[in-house]
C-alpha cells in the first residue's frame, strides 16, 4: 500500500451494484464478529438478498454509503431516523453503523472521520441526538466512541457470539448539537 495521503470520499451505494461487495465484508471472517448480532458459532452467511430486502424495506434511512479511499471502496456506511431498535424513544435520533470491510485500511485513522461524516448527514436530515452500538469485546471501537464525545445508556447483555462465548451490545449516545474534542 502506497504511503501517499489518502483521500476519503464518500458516495451513495447502489442497491443494486454494491449488495454484493457489503455482503462479502459482512460474511468475511475477520469483519463478521465485529457488525453481526451473532447468535452461535454456526449462524449461516448474510445473502445478498437478504441484504437488499433491508436496504429497501426500511422508510427511514438518512444515508447508505459506501466509503471509497481514492474513489476505491473500503467499507459501508449508514445512518437511519428513528428506527425501532434505538434505546432513546424521544425522537429525533439517528442510529449510525459503519464497517472497514478492506482490512488494510483499518487501524489508519478512517473511523473518526466516517462517524464524523454520518453525524453531519443526521444533523443535516433533522436529527439532534445520534445512537451507536458495541459490542463489548471491541475495545478500539468502544475507546473510539467514548473519545468521540459518546456516553454509554445501555448493554444488552448476552447480544452476540464471539470466540466461544456471549458477549454485551454496549449502547451509547451524543447529543449532535454540541462540539466534542478533535
Amino acid at each position: 500500500m502506497s504511503t501517499k495521503p489518502m483521500t476519503i470520499s464518500f458516495r451513495e451505494a447502489d442497491l443494486a451494484a454494491d449488495c454484493e461487495r457489503i455482503a462479502a465484508w459482512q460474511n468475511d471472517a475477520r469483519t463478521r464478529p465485529f457488525v453481526t448480532n451473532m447468535r452461535g458459532p454456526d449462524q449461516p452467511d448474510l445473502h445478498v438478498d437478504t441484504l437488499r430486502q433491508r436496504f429497501t424495506g426500511f422508510t427511514d434511512w438518512i444515508c447508505r454509503l459506501l466509503v471509497c479511499i481514492d474513489e476505491v471502496p473500503i467499507g459501508f456506511a449508514f445512518a437511519r431516523k428513528d428506527p425501532p431498535m434505538l434505546v432513546s424513544k424521544e425522537g429525533g435520533v439517528a442510529w449510525l453503523a459503519y464497517c472497514i470491510g478492506e482490512h488494510a485500511y483499518r487501524g489508519r485513522g478512517l473511523s473518526r472521520q466516517i462517524l464524523r461524516e454520518l453525524e453531519a448527514r443526521a444533523l443535516a436530515a433533522g436529527c439532534h441526538r445520534a445512537e451507536v452500538g458495541v459490542f463489548e469485546f471491541n475495545l478500539i471501537s468502544l475507546g473510539l466512541i467514548r473519545a468521540a464525545g459518546y456516553q454509554e445508556i445501555a448493554r444488552h447483555p448476552e447480544f452476540t457470539w464471539y470466540q466461544d462465548r456471549m458477549w454485551a451490545d454496549i449502547r451509547f449516545t451524543r447529543n449532535l448539537t454540541e462540539s466534542v474534542p478533535q
